[in-house]
């Protein structure tokens, strides 16, 4: 099979969602499935620095960017253009067999679902949580004026939607309840550490720049009002008298940015966290490993590939009931859960710096948790049944 995926962004800058694709492909590509990525180069507030056009090898997959060009008015700026994708794409999709389509309301993605449907190529849409309540709910008009023109068709033709977790597909079949839904889950590269010497492994806090000999609260992912930063600043407030430092890794809106900030001066929490920008590499992993607690109580998170990164670095999570792995979390003891509201993350940040033996036990559940139920081999077999249905259909 040959099998082509389209994403608006593989930017590292752009969060997990977006990453996942480049390792997806690989271990596709292990299972001898031709598959490859068409993209742009969007890089957040900038651009990647790669070879336009021209098909190259891009962390170990095949990769062809197209330049990102985005529209001065706000509303639209996400859209994203891509300058030749469309011409491109209408000359070389009969060379692949399915589209496997990644986000929703963005130029490439968008125009992707329509130029398959006019070919009768089948395609795959995963839709990055963007059919969730609160995403629909952000910037309503203009989401509810893209599905009236274009996207509602595009989703009602897919072969399947992907969905990553069982929560997003039962939001998605309410809402749209002649999509076709099928779950599989985003899988992980296991960190090359021994479960037994985690605590022998762990960088100095010094090393990353944030003080040492306190327990270390990370929050590593985008910044963006869905992610609840908000109600977790309000709930370290309640916590004065405790020690603890909160890191606080991730790109965003500068203007975003410079709000959580005045946040965080308002609640006197100056010195108690650090804004570290994005981080990625060793850097990210020393990140993870040097973290007591790794905290994300978002509004909404389809599935949580930032989640799943801590816990296979043996970091126990504290998530909402809005992240789509809490469940499994909290049946499985690998964390701590709670919900989105300050008094709530604040009884579960309580009962996880006051019980360090418990959390270091689930941190230990939770890496070997993953290991069983989240590597790429065995997502990639799912994928690939998923693709060979929608072919036969």
């Amino acid at each position: 099979m040959r099998i082509l995926h389209v994403i608006p962004s593989i930017s590292p800058k752009r969060g997990g969602p977006s990453q996942a694709v480049v390792e997806m492909v690989k271990s596709l590509r292990e299972q001898n499935i031709e598959a490859q990525i068409v993209t742009s180069n969007d890089d957040g507030e900038g651009l990647l620095v790669v070879q336009t056009h021209e098909l190259i090898d891009y962390q170990g997959v095949p990769v062809r960017f197209f330049p990102r060009w985005s529209p001065p008015i706000r509303a639209l700026r996400e859209f994203a253009f891509a300058h030749g994708f469309s011409d491109w794409l209408s000359k070389h999709i009969h060379e692949f067999d399915l589209v496997h389509i990644h986000a929703l309301f963005s130029y490439c993605s968008t125009q992707a679902m329509r130029i398959a449907r006019a070919n009768n190529i089948p395609y795959v849409l995963r839709p990055l949580g963007l059919l969730q309540p609160w995403s629909l709910n952000q910037s309503a008009w203009r989401k509810k004026l893209f599905l009236t023109l274009w996207e509602r068709t595009n989703i009602n033709r897919a072969a399947y939607i992907h969905c990553t977790s069982d929560l997003e597909a039962q939001q998605v079949k309410h809402g749209f309840k002649n999509a076709k839904v099928k779950t599989i889950a985003l899988g992980i590269e296991m960190p090359n550490i021994e479960l037994e010497n985690i605590e022998l492994e762990r960088p100095d806090s010094k090393q990353l720049g944030i003080p040492a000999q306190q327990p270390l609260l990370l929050y590593l992912s985008r910044l963006h009002p869905k992610k609840g930063l908000e109600q977790t600043l309000e709930a370290l407030s309640l916590l004065q008298n405790k020690h603890w430092h909160f890191a606080i890794a991730g790109d965003g809106d500068p203007a975003y940015i410079e709000k959580l900030k005045a946040k965080v001066d308002s609640l006197e929490l100056t010195q108690r966290c650090s804004f570290l920008g994005h981080i990625g590499g060793q850097s990210k992993a020393h990140l993870f490993q040097a973290a007591h607690l790794f905290v994300l109580c978002s509004h909404a998170e389809n599935f949580g590939i930032s989640v799943l990164e801590a816990m296979a670095h043996g970091t126990a999570p504290l998530v909402s009931y809005e992240v789509a792995l809490a469940q499994i979390i909290k049946e499985n003891k690998l964390g701590y859960t709670c919900e989105l509201n300050t008094d709530a993350i604040a009884d579960a940040l309580n009962e996880a710096l006051d019980n360090t033996d418990e959390t270091k036990k689930r941190a230990e559940l939770a890496r070997l948790y993953v290991a069983d139920h989240f590597q790429w081999p065995a997502i990639a077999i799912q994928l690939n049944e998923i693709y060979r249905s929608s072919l036969r259909q």
